[in-house]
């Protein structure tokens, strides 16, 4: 005999919306704690399980701060060889926004005499 629970259905009120997307440049954090620091990532493969957690596949980008995980941290990595690593969704700080050059405040008001 089904309950009254399993009788409902919701019904989700509009699509998905997906924070990033593969190829985007971020920067992640480590799920071991906050006293390693955050470093730069590239999106390779977005992983997600039927038990609800997303994840992603990411290569390190930047030499400098791979050589220091390695130093401080005795992670295994080597540049540019063995770069890949996984991190979760709710792991990545932020996304990396390229700036846009735009016209200066200064040339865009006209002189009139």
């Amino acid at each position: 005999m089904p309950t009254w629970l399993s009788l409902v259905r919701i019904q989700s009120p509009a699509p998905i919306f997906y924070m990033y997307k593969k190829g985007d440049k971020v920067i992640i954090k480590s799920c071991a704690g906050d006293c390693i620091p955050a470093v730069q990532a590239v999106l390779v493969k977005k992983i997600e399980s039927k038990d609800g957690w997303v994840g992603w596949e990411c290569k390190l980008i930047d030499k400098e701060e791979i050589r220091m995980l390695k130093k401080e941290w005795s992670i295994p990595y080597e540049y540019p060889e063995k770069v890949d690593t996984f991190v979760y969704e709710e792991d990545i700080v932020k996304k990396i926004t390229r700036r846009r050059k735009g016209k200066s405040r200064r040339n865009s008001k006209k002189k009139t005499i």
